[in-house]
């Protein structure tokens, strides 16, 4: 049994069973949401019949309320298990767009060669541009309400569709170049492929030989890519949520300071308040941050994973 165990561990990959059972765990808990968790989200407790004594924050640990609640008595557990359908589903779209964008510019530049030198500058200097840098000034170029920036009063859905959309597409723009690199040197190293002289003598155009025999063979490269640029997006929307930078609706408290409240649950709008009402419980930052730290873990080593098993 021990030697059973000592050749499992050390042919077994940890990276990816590791990761991949932290991802699974996160998309089945993002999927159970209205499921596991035990209140509304939104709903805001002033005071709760079960612990009448209690105002509100409730403190971790409090009966009924195992996360604590935020300052208007919402139940945390609930707000990160549901948050996590929104922020996972923005990460997802977004490294979508980044793999394809990478993919296409990446196969191109290491392709043709009276692209490569354009193709390349581009992603030099795309490469140069930190990414929460990039997203910092586009997403208030783009109108996306921002702290200090949104209207007051109630966001009807479609401005929150539409600032969704914009928000996932700056995100899915500043993330590109690392998949555009693998690509590219993959690319490059296939071309003097013997299966790639076959193909031409065979009478097939550069087009279709890069679609049908070039593509097929990136397939690792572009699932490990994924997995990394999945934790990047998530680390540029926890980056963001920092500065207050996350979907919501607009509010003006009675001191007249305008503020973000959001309108549902979500990762990166949980960090920003509790960023913000840290004063009032510190496990209000913690959480959201400790939600962050996991899936980014987690994406990291199911990419690791999925690098070693090339």
């Amino acid at each position: 049994m021990r030697r059973w165990l000592r050749r499992l561990s050390y042919n077994a990959n940890a990276p990816l069973l590791i990761g991949g059972l932290l991802v699974l765990v996160l998309a089945g808990s993002a999927l159970a949401a209205p499921i596991l968790a035990p209140r509304d989200p939104l709903r805001a407790l002033a005071v709760d019949p079960a612990n009448p004594g209690l105002s509100t924050p409730f403190p971790p640990g409090t009966r009924g309320f195992p996360l604590g609640s935020d300052p208007a008595g919402r139940d945390m557990l609930s707000r990160l298990l549901f948050g996590a359908r929104y922020t996972l589903l923005i990460g997802v779209v977004a490294t979508l767009g980044r793999i394809a964008l990478g993919m296409v510019i990446g196969m191109l530049a290491g392709w043709y060669r009276a692209a490569a030198r354009l193709l390349n500058s581009l992603i030099s200097a795309w490469s140069a541009i930190p990414p929460v840098f990039l997203a910092f000034f586009a997403i208030p170029l783009l109108a996306v309400p921002v702290f200090g920036l949104a209207p007051i009063g109630p966001r009807n859905m479609s401005e929150v569709l539409r600032d969704v959309v914009v928000f996932t597409i700056v995100i899915g723009i500043t993330g590109w170049t690392e998949a555009a690199v693998r690509c590219r040197t993959a690319a490059q190293g296939l071309k003097s492929a013997s299966f790639i002289e076959a193909a031409y003598t065979a009478g097939l155009s550069r087009w279709a030989v890069l679609w049908r025999h070039v593509l097929p063979n990136l397939r690792d490269i572009l699932l490990a890519e994924a997995a990394n640029a999945m934790s990047g997006a998530l680390l540029l929307i926890a980056e963001l949520g920092f500065f207050s930078f996350f979907i919501g609706g607009g509010q003006e408290d009675i001191t007249g300071s305008h503020y973000l409240d959001p309108i549902y649950a979500e990762w990166g709008s949980m960090l920003a308040k509790g960023l913000r009402e840290r004063g009032s419980g510190l496990w209000l930052l913690l959480e959201p941050l400790l939600a962050f730290t996991l899936a980014i873990l987690a994406f990291n080593l199911l990419g690791e994973g999925l690098r070693r098993r090339r």
